[in-house]
């Protein structure tokens, strides 16, 4: 009913256009290297609550392809709060990706920017960032390929943000066969890599 789909390209303006900066950043996370585990509905509640405390009405939603899959619940969620959506179908290349001018245009008073943290300082309106892991377990992968590593006793893991979470997964199991394993922290989290960085 009230979702809304946006392209690149934005034909109508909606009303008047804001055009401050704010410095706004906010930052939710599924995961921690500590015991405590995060499920996806407390992030959720985190950013429904985040965006709440904003007074968003209108919430412009980037994600990475990954989680694709899960937007249009996501999007139900936020309406269910009463919170009009407006999905950007175009591509989000990364943290540094932000459609702040498409937001504005559309009316909406806050950005929900999915599975990056923050790298843009200044933006036109709020950007909540909630860095969503995706739930995966590497070890049929790891186990099924295992042999293309006969030959290699020293292995640097990396992984995007979306992954980080199997980071400890994948070390644990290489050290396991007797691998010895490296996992720098150039990032928020060891492992994490950035693809414009």
């Amino acid at each position: 009913f009230g979702r809304n789909v946006c392209r690149d390209v934005f034909r109508s303006v909606l009303g008047r256009e804001k055009n401050i900066q704010i410095p706004n950043v906010y930052i939710f996370s599924n995961f921690n290297f500590s015991n405590t585990v995060h499920t996806e509905s407390d992030t959720m509640k985190e950013t429904i609550e985040q965006l709440k405390k904003l007074k968003a009405k209108r919430v412009f939603i980037q994600y990475p392809e990954g989680i694709k899959k899960k937007i249009q619940d996501i999007a139900k969620q936020l309406e269910e709060e009463g919170m009009e959506v407006f999905i950007c179908l175009q591509e989000c290349y990364g943290a540094c990706d932000i459609r702040d001018d498409e937001a504005v245009r559309l009316g909406c008073d806050a950005i929900l920017h999915i599975g990056h943290e923050p790298v843009v300082e200044k933006t036109k309106i709020p950007v909540v960032y909630w860095e969503y892991f995706l739930d995966t377990d590497p070890l049929p992968v790891l186990e099924k390929n295992f042999d293309k590593l006969n030959g290699y006793d020293r292995i640097g893991l990396i992984t995007s943000l979306q992954f980080i979470n199997t980071i400890p997964v994948v070390q644990r199991y290489l050290e396991e066969k007797g691998k010895k394993v490296f996992v720098n922290k150039s990032l928020q989290y060891p492992g994490q890599v950035l693809g414009c960085r």
